[in-house]
């Protein structure tokens, strides 16, 4: 289960070696194993990838975001072929009944809008708030008297001011513009690792706009960077002012009765999409909720192989080399000579660590294994020596290189 949003921000070189990315800058090497990875955004154009990386964070579904000159996002890797099912589910999404798309889309149009309204009651704007839900009253399938773009105007006036407009050049639409393309990256990762295409919307039909359906979903999603932009009331838009804007990635939400960090619930919620498009049932949509959301964080665990092999004969030796190798590529770092740990998110993904362990153990000599949490790993001491490593071994969701 990945969960680290990593960006490299200097100049550098990014390869992949035995499961790992390794960061090669001009002070340090880093590495970090990719199984953590859940997004990579190439902050700085001085940066060169190389095509095994590439393949890589494609076969893992990381998400991969370039960014230009300005440090905004300005192209992401997408695969062309992440479901073994593309086929039969592109002629579904063609199939899609327009009806049942337009009743979908007043849906996601009604939660937006009521996601603006909560935002504005908070903000004790009491009088636009209540226009909001004058409009959702009025709305009519397929949104055709556009009740989104007035209720649009009313909320964005009454968080940024009258004279405010998105059509504008300054550091409000600037921090608005990049937070909304992080947030649909995610959309974009999800319908396409489902075997769905970007370009076939439900109401988005731009030519020119390859990510169609992925606008049409995320709507309901742009609030959380408006709360952002709205609180912080940058007044300018710099290296640090995205970073708080990347960290939205681990804003925690509640959807389907579980808090969820914001990627797993753009899963759950994409999920629920396609199945309403496919059962022709509105009822199946999950939408997330900010309130009652606690601060969440999952109980990071260490999972510690100790081992004692015999390397008396050639195939035993052959043994001892390949479960050190499968070790290494399943994210597992050495310690110290035959002990190996690895970070997990919690003790179900633990299980899962050690079944793996299992199935590749040797024929021969002793290997076991201790689960302990990450707390209680902090408190190892050492009495002679030191332990280092170049690779990322924190519980740091955001990585900045």
């Amino acid at each position: 289960m990945s969960w680290r949003t990593v960006v490299i921000s200097k100049r550098a070189k990014l390869d992949m070696k035995t499961g790992y990315l390794v960061v090669r800058s001009e002070e340090e090497t880093n590495r970090i194993n990719l199984d953590e990875i859940s997004v990579l955004i190439i902050e700085n154009t001085a940066i060169s990838i190389t095509g095994c990386l590439i393949s890589a964070l494609t076969d893992k579904k990381i998400k991969v975001i370039f960014c230009d000159e300005k440090r905004d996002p300005t192209c992401e890797l997408v695969s062309l072929y992440r479901s073994h099912d593309t086929s039969a589910k592109l002629r579904k999404q063609i199939k899609w009944d327009d009806d049942v798309k337009a009743y979908i889309w007043s849906e996601i149009i009604a939660e937006k809008i009521r996601k603006q309204t909560e935002f504005l009651e908070e903000m004790e704007k009491t009088e636009e708030a209540a226009l909001l839900k004058k409009y959702i009253e009025e709305l009519e399938l397929g949104d055709v008297t556009n009740r989104e773009g007035h209720a649009a105007k009313v909320y964005f006036n009454a968080l940024f001011g009258k004279d405010f407009t998105r059509s504008q050049e300054c550091v409000t639409n600037a921090a608005l513009n990049y937070g909304y393309s992080i947030i649909l990256s995610y959309f974009n990762r999800e319908i396409t690792a489902h075997g769905y295409v970007t370009q076939l919307g439900l109401f988005h039909s731009n030519m020119f706009n390859h990510f169609n359906f992925s606008c049409d979903l995320m709507e309901p999603f742009r609030v959380i960077v408006d709360r952002c932009v709205a609180e912080n009331g940058f007044t300018k838009f710099d290296k640090e002012e995205k970073h708080i804007l990347i960290d939205l990635l681990n804003t925690t939400v509640y959807i389907n009765g579980t808090e969820q960090y914001l990627g797993n619930a753009v899963k759950l919620y994409c999920r629920s999409i396609f199945d309403s498009l496919n059962d022709n049932d509105a009822s199946k949509i999950l939408f997330y909720s900010l309130k009652g959301v606690s601060e969440m964080s999952y109980r990071f665990m260490r999972v510690l192989v100790f081992f004692d092999l015999p390397v008396a004969t050639a195939e035993n030796r052959r043994d001892y080399n390949r479960f050190r190798r499968f070790l290494i590529k399943n994210g597992f770092i050495m310690m110290q000579e035959s002990v190996y740990c690895r970070m997990v998110l919690n003790q179900s993904v633990a299980g899962a660590v050690l079944n793996v362990i299992k199935s590749n153990r040797p024929a021969e000599g002793l290997v076991q294994v201790l689960n302990v949490t990450e707390k209680q790993f902090e408190k190892m001491e050492f009495i002679t020596g030191s332990f280092k490593s170049d690779v990322i071994d924190s519980d740091e969701r955001l990585v900045i290189l």
